[in-house]
């Protein structure tokens, strides 16, 4: 991933057309992603 891109979180979608599909889940105040290498972005 290159870390260029867009993201409408008011309509949770992807600006260039990709699509997102992860879960994020914050415990004891530390926020983790579902995504290769736990990117919350």
């Amino acid at each position: 991933m290159s870390g260029a891109g867009t993201f409408d979180l008011d309509n949770w979608a992807s600006y260039d057309g990709g699509v997102v599909s992860y879960s994020l889940s914050v415990t004891s105040g530390v926020l983790t992603s579902t995504q290769p290498g736990g990117a919350i972005y």
